[in-house]
């Protein structure tokens, strides 16, 4: 996450593509938390299967990456995917 903030702050990174990053972070976090085969979930399917947390975080980044216009930041969504992770630690 942190990595994924700094290439953000340096403007090194694609805004779309951090969320990805992003995306695939908090899958991957998932899959070790709760064993959950995370590698494509959507959010609707983390909603569905009770993993409420989950399901807010991606469909966060969801917006960022498939924002008719270039997302400002992701700065909203890195705070929510630390929050998130936080809680499986």
């Amino acid at each position: 996450i942190s990595a994924v903030e700094t290439g953000l702050t340096a403007e090194s990174a694609d805004v779309r593509e951090s969320a990805q990053q992003l995306a695939t972070i908090v899958r991957e976090f998932a899959h070790d938390a709760w064993g959950v085969k995370a590698e494509h979930l959507t959010y609707r399917d983390a909603a569905v299967a009770g993993l409420d947390d989950l399901a807010q975080c991606l469909l966060g980044l969801y917006e960022a990456e498939f924002a008719e216009a270039e997302p400002a930041g992701l700065q909203p969504q890195i705070a929510e995917a630390r929050t998130l992770v936080a809680r499986w630690s």
